[in-house]
């Protein structure tokens, strides 16, 4: 991601959308999918640059900007032979007034087919297909340097910035046909969003606003508007990546102060309470997914906004078909999406299983092979039917990362860790071109700061300070710290005289490269004395110990490095407890614990380094973006970062590797300097995917 991220102002995007719709929906041209296997138009090439200026919200919206009007709209055979037998309302009854709109990638697709996914069994989580397709209330293009309205169709600030209204797509539809409106707004916050007793580790993260929850006014049918007590400038970017929306008319049943027979009905599902029951038919889970747990009662999925919606599933497999009431279609004006239905397989060991059944033509996409097994995959690209991409992944700072415990229940190895020159002297120790070499083919480059270089404030000296490997320069440090050897000059000593070690904690189940790059880490740290040992642990028990900081050190992914993400957030890789608080802890929670909490709780750090860290993020979320003061506090952030070196990047992140089926239309396939940030499905358009053959 070369360019400095651009985001389309609030007040002008407004005023983009303040138009009302034309025209409703026709009965379709005539080409059209009701007639046969293909879309109005299939196969006519569209014009303009891949991913960019290519979403609108409405058709409205399209013809203000492009000057090309919309006049009917087609939709599926599938779809038309239902609303032929009288099965399926007429799409004029179907589709909102004014849909949004998506220009394909490279030509109006066909309709039809069956998409081969993958999902992972140990997990049921039934992959980037669909999860990755989940509607949000904005949509991106791949770098997110455009963000457009998606679930809404526009929103205003006013009232100091206190106030922020979403105006909705008059007659939008859940996938069963019930309408989408503000009373499905208005009961999420009333359910969900101020409800403890409703689990959800995400339910109300960028709706509370300095601690407290907005109230909700339903303006009319079609608008909401959430009112805080302090202005929330960054209310538009932060609230934009959530689903603060619930089907009232499907889950109100489950919910004990909106349904008299929730309680019953918990039972009847074999629930031990009617919460338990809620939490597992509305999905909130410790994602933002529409999948729910379980089917719900009377084997009736829950309603979604998505393309797909759940309609068989064991524990072997998943059926998703196509939702008759999706709200989108494209230039030509088929309803999207393309393709019938999606079928997910579980795998119980995907890191082994989806790349035979890529090479045997049995999965049409996946997102996560080993970089180290390129050249099979490039091999057996023309037997198996499909090509690889490789594809910048701009999420995260690094593919190899570490942060000690600064706030560890050890006095001693606390001492040690909260000195500058320790942190100095374990990254000098590190040959980070010889990790990229070994681990990842010399694709990746060395890297010291735990954040892109695309973001805001970034400066060179920033990932040059303490990269390249230098023996002495760390020895010397470590002699002025007074951390003496041991007789045999095998390892360093503490002041308590104990051999200087530390467990290096890290997450089993990351593929073969971490299990490579702790013995790398392992055997630097040794030269200089210091006794790394390596500490697999299950990803939820590790985060559970940094929890309860009793962990010494972890080493992770950069994930959630993209200056997106820390806007939307925090910045999650630059502050403690170094990840996502919620789920995902790396250590020194304490310290996050005590800022979350206004000094209520948790552990006041003592470096006023850190204390101004929390300054400035503090500030930097309320600063409006590309300003002075912005830029301003942005580098300020990351030179604390850099200076301090609490968390640490080795090597710049590995590419994405990802495979696409040649069967496949409007897929990236020669965008090799690509670049993914957040989920790939809804970034490049997953709906507009369809089957060649």
């Amino acid at each position: 991601m070369k360019q400095q991220l651009r985001f389309l102002a609030g007040a002008a995007l407004a005023a983009l959308l303040s138009v009302t719709p034309l025209f409703a929906g026709g009965e379709g041209e005539g080409t059209g999918g009701a007639a046969g296997a293909g879309a109005a138009s299939a196969g006519m090439a569209t014009e303009g640059e891949p991913y960019r200026d290519h979403m609108w919200p409405t058709v409205t919206a399209y013809t203000a900007a492009t000057g090309k009007a919309i006049d009917s709209f087609s939709e599926a055979p599938a779809l038309a032979a239902l609303v032929a037998s009288g099965d399926l309302p007429a799409l004029d009854q179907r589709l909102p007034p004014d849909p949004a709109v998506i220009r394909p990638v490279d030509e109006i697709g066909r309709y039809g087919g069956t998409f081969n996914s993958h999902g992972d069994g140990r997990e049921a989580a039934p992959g980037a297909i669909v999860e990755g397709s989940s509607q949000l209330l904005t949509a991106y293009n791949p770098d997110i340097s455009q963000i457009v309205p998606n679930v809404i169709v526009g929103w205003e600030q006013s009232n100091g910035d206190r106030t922020f209204t979403l105006r909705l797509r008059p007659g939008m539809r859940w996938s069963d046909g019930e309408l989408f409106d503000a009373d499905d707004f208005v009961f999420w916050m009333e359910a969900v969003g101020g409800d403890d007793r409703v689990f959800s580790r995400i339910r109300s993260r960028n709706v509370i606003w300095r601690g407290s929850l907005p109230s909700i006014e339903k303006v009319d049918q079609y608008t909401v508007a959430y009112t805080w007590p302090d202005a929330y400038a960054t209310a538009p970017l932060r609230m934009m990546a959530t689903r603060p929306f619930h089907p009232e008319h499907y889950l109100a049943q489950f919910h004990v102060d909106f349904g008299e027979n929730a309680e019953e009905l918990a039972r009847e599902g074999g629930y031990e309470s009617w919460s338990q029951s809620f939490n597992d038919r509305s999905a909130e889970r410790d994602g933002g997914g529409t999948r729910p747990v379980t089917l719900s009662a009377n084997d009736i999925p829950l309603p979604v906004l998505d393309p797909w919606k759940l309609a068989e599933e064991s524990p072997d497999s998943e059926l998703w078909q196509r939702n008759p009431y999706y709200w989108k279609v494209d230039t030509a004006g088929n309803q999207l999406p393309y393709v019938d239905q999606v079928l997910v397989p579980m795998f119980p060991k995907p890191e082994e299983q989806v790349p035979v059944k890529l090479m045997a033509g049995e999965v049409d996409f996946t997102a996560g092979l080993n970089l180290p097994d390129l050249p099979v995959y490039k091999r057996n690209e023309e037997s198996g039917g499909y090509k690889v991409v490789l594809m910048e992944n701009g999420s995260s700072a690094t593919e190899f990362g570490y942060v000690l415990n600064y706030t560890h229940k050890d006095p001693v190895l606390r001492e040690i860790f909260n000195d500058v020159r320790f942190r100095q002297a374990l990254s000098l120790a590190i040959d980070r071109q010889d990790m990229s070499d070994t681990l990842f083919f010399g694709q990746s480059k060395p890297v010291v700061l735990n954040a892109p270089t695309h973001w805001t404030g970034y400066e060179a000296w920033m990932n040059e300070d303490f990269r390249d490997r230098d023996l002495d320069r760390a020895n010397a440090l470590l002699d002025e710290m007074g951390l003496a050897w041991d007789g045999d000059r095998k390892w360093r000593l503490r002041p308590d005289g104990k051999v200087l070690g530390f467990e290096g904690s890290w997450p089993a189940g990351w593929d073969a490269s971490y299990e490579d790059g702790m013995e790398l880490i392992s055997s630097y740290w040794a030269e200089i004395g210091v006794n790394m040992t390596q500490k697999y642990t299950p990803e939820e028990l590790q985060h559970e110990r940094a929890l309860a900081n009793e962990i010494d050190s972890s080493f992770w992914p950069g994930g959630g490095g993209a200056e997106i993400t820390a806007r939307i957030n925090y910045p999650v890789r630059l502050m403690p407890a170094w990840h996502w608080i919620h789920c995902c802890a790396s250590t020194s929670a304490p310290w996050r614990i005590w800022y979350d909490s206004g000094g209520a709780d948790g552990e006041k750090p003592d470096d006023p380094d850190m204390l101004r860290l929390f300054e400035v993020v503090r500030e930097l979320q309320v600063a409006e973006y590309g300003s002075a003061g912005y830029e301003k506090l942005a580098n300020e952030l990351l030179t604390l970062n850099a200076k301090n070196l609490w968390h640490v990047a080795t090597v710049s992140p590995k590419p994405r590797v990802m495979a696409f089926a040649d069967r496949l239309g409007n897929v990236p396939r020669d965008y090799e300097d690509g670049v993914t940030v957040l989920g790939l499905a809804n970034t490049y358009a997953i709906d507009t995917w369809y089957i060649k053959e």
